[in-house]
């Protein structure tokens, strides 16, 4: 059991309780720019691609262990400045974004604002183009399996080699010295990781996890039920990022899971629907049971490493925790603050949470700053 404990254990809070929203954090001045240039008519993909090279290479098993990506992605070295033996042909993807792209009209850029922070949003509208996305950008270019019911992710740490060589030359210009330039990386990693690393969100459209029948039981048509699902998703991963800058991680957990579809259906469909939450984890309840709907579904992600009783055990304390939180969601007052909620969630954990008396604290339930909740978008 001493797995099993070590999972349900609340995470450990790594800042203070915060007072006001957090600031932006240090990449997304880039990232806006980058949105202002779209809006002038610069091709979103052409730029994405010059900066980040990730986009530009050959998915394939192997690659992030090449001369090639550690020259373009690791040292921040452009292209042009490489020789054929340190990049070939077969490390890189084609030029033409079509042969690349299914679709890369539909690929969009959006800056999410956030009480924990803005940040950006690569909408890809093609299942095959979120899926080269996913492994370019949040699995260093490695061919990793994308269940089909995954259409979202949260990627935290992305190499940015384009922004990184734009703060090198500020930084030279500024008199700064080459051999400078290691002692300014550490003085950047120190003062806040996203001087050097960014952090986006990568949305595909479709119904939510594997919960399709939802929209049919409360009567939603099936395009409505898409759009929420997209605004549960993009709600989702950003609780994911609030999680981060609040707590200094986020887990693959049932704990995290929970909250954060809690934020994302409270934001997107007006309030908290525990068999929605099992459904979407492939998973549904039979009398006093739960049971999985499928041979491959999502929960089974975020349950790595317990054996199966624990898998069991783990389960039934998220469904009981959804169930309470569903009572939770119908007592919500106008205007309750999103942040509180989501860290006491978070700190109280799943085994506190399944027991059907536990309620948030007055200040979570109190007007924040970090916008009303229940209204559906």
């Amino acid at each position: 059991m001493a797995i099993l404990e070590d999972y349900l254990r609340p995470p450990v809070p790594a800042v203070p309780a915060a007072t006001s929203p957090p600031a932006d954090e240090a990449h997304l001045p880039w990232w806006r720019g980058i949105a202002a240039e779209v809006d002038a008519g610069r091709p979103l993909m052409a730029r994405l691609r010059r900066d980040l090279p990730q986009l530009r290479l050959a998915i394939r098993e192997g690659i992030s262990r090449t001369r090639a990506y550690a020259a373009l992605v690791r040292e921040a070295r452009p292209l042009e400045s490489l020789s054929p033996e340190e990049v070939g042909s077969e490390d890189l993807a084609p030029e033409d974004l079509d042969e690349v792209f299914e679709d890369p009209a539909s690929i969009r850029l959006e800056i999410a604002e956030h009480p924990a922070g803005a940040l950006p949003v690569l909408h890809l509208g093609a299942r095959a183009d979120f899926v080269r996305a996913f492994r370019a950008l949040g699995a260093r270019a490695e061919p990793i399996d994308v269940p089909p019911g995954v259409r979202a992710l949260y990627v935290s740490g992305l190499p940015n080699p384009g922004r990184l060589r734009a703060r090198r030359d500020e930084f030279l210009a500024r008199g700064g010295g080459a051999e400078s330039w290691s002692e300014e990386l550490e003085r950047l990693a120190a003062e806040d990781r996203t001087h050097l690393h960014d952090r986006l969100i990568l949305l595909s459209p479709g119904g939510y996890g594997d919960a399709d029948p939802w929209w049919r039981r409360h009567g939603l048509d099936e395009p409505t039920w898409i759009d929420r699902s997209g605004a549960i998703r993009l709600e989702h991963e950003l609780a994911h990022h609030a999680t981060q800058r609040l707590l200094g991680s986020h887990r693959l957990n049932l704990l995290d899971e929970l909250a954060a579809d809690f934020m994302g259906f409270t934001k997107a469909l007006g309030g908290f629907d525990g068999t929605l939450f099992l459904e979407a984890l492939g998973l549904e309840r039979r009398g006093s049971e739960t049971r999985r709907r499928s041979d491959r579904p999502r929960v089974d992600h975020y349950l790595a490493g317990l054996e199966d009783a624990d898998r069991a055990a783990a389960i039934d304390l998220a469904a009981a925790a959804a169930a309470t939180l569903e009572g939770v969601a119908a007592a919500l007052p106008a205007g309750w603050d999103r942040l509180a909620l989501l860290r006491e969630i978070l700190l109280a954990g799943l085994e506190a949470i399944a027991r059907p008396g536990w309620r948030p604290s007055r200040i979570a339930l109190d007007a924040g700053t970090a916008g009303a909740g229940g209204s559906p978008r």
